[in-house]
């Protein structure tokens, strides 16, 4: 059905005009080569060289040295993902802004935060609680409401571009029209 017809069938729901889908945002790393790469690599030719030298064994024990050697690329790379976090450098950013759910729960989680800081303060103005113990949560409270107000604000970069291209799509769309 075409947008015409829609709209002579129901006038006060017309379509809208298509727009093109955005891209899905490529992270960093992506298509390169990986630590996963590297690790299989030497795996498989740490296996060739093993292979080679049981020489004449049969082949049930050219097949367990080839598994041993594999295991051991494994258990390598796992350990490598274990130790990477510790040494990298760079704090911890975050959960990535992948779509609107990580989002919505960063909002939730923001929301909850404030809503606790001011029922701490209403507890200290009917006097429920010492004011050393009010400095304590409300400091720890409001670098949770900083951090997450931060992380909200570095995410929306991805949303602030998107909005300003389809904006800039649509004035031009309406320069065109007389």
């Amino acid at each position: 059905m075409s947008a015409d017809n829609a709209k002579r069938r129901n006038p006060k729901r017309a379509v809208p005009p298509a727009r093109p889908v955005p891209e899905a945002p490529v992270a960093a790393g992506d298509g390169g080569f990986r630590p996963t790469h590297l690790f299989t690599i030497f795996s498989l030719v740490a296996a060739g060289g093993g292979v080679l030298a049981v020489g004449g064994a049969s082949p049930a024990h050219a097949a367990f040295v080839t598994l041993a050697i594999g295991s051991v690329g494994v258990a390598a790379y796992w350990l490598y993902r274990a130790v990477w976090p510790l040494v990298a450098r760079g704090g911890d950013a975050g959960p990535e802004m992948l779509g609107g759910r990580t989002r919505a729960a960063l909002e939730r989680e923001k929301a909850a935060t404030l809503r606790a800081i001011k029922e701490l303060e209403f507890d200290r103005a009917m006097r429920k609680m010492s004011e050393t113990d009010f400095q304590e949560m409300s400091m720890r409270l409001r670098s949770r409401a900083v951090g997450l107000i931060k992380q909200l604000d570095m995410g929306s970069a991805g949303y602030r571009e998107l909005i300003e291209r389809d904006l800039a799509a649509r004035a031009a769309g309406r320069e065109d029209q007389p």
